[in-house]
């Protein structure tokens, strides 16, 4: 297995991957949880609290989806090459 140094021509690819599933996926788990919540308040009466809860738990969502993203940019190849994590056998 070679080892190469990270350049702009092969960061960037790697990057936009994240990215783009990050925004993507993370608005669709927003709106998704975001509905249920603004629905279960405005059921108990308080849909004046849709924004706030709404925000909590958009941020409390996008921590798992960019972890799950990043899982799946780890799988990927990316013209002819793909990120690896290795173990380091020197620590």
């Amino acid at each position: 297995m070679e080892e190469i140094e990270p350049t702009w021509t092969n960061t960037l690819p790697v990057w936009w991957s994240f990215i783009w599933r990050v925004i993507l996926f993370g608005i669709i788990a927003t709106i998704i949880a975001g509905g249920i919540a603004g629905f279960i308040l405005a059921l108990i009466g308080k849909p004046e609290l849709a924004e706030t809860v709404g925000g909590i738990v958009g941020y409390f969502i996008g921590i798992p989806v960019s972890v799950w993203c990043f899982k799946i940019i780890l799988n990927k190849r990316y013209n002819g090459y793909s990120v690896r994590l290795i173990k380091d056998e020197t620590v």
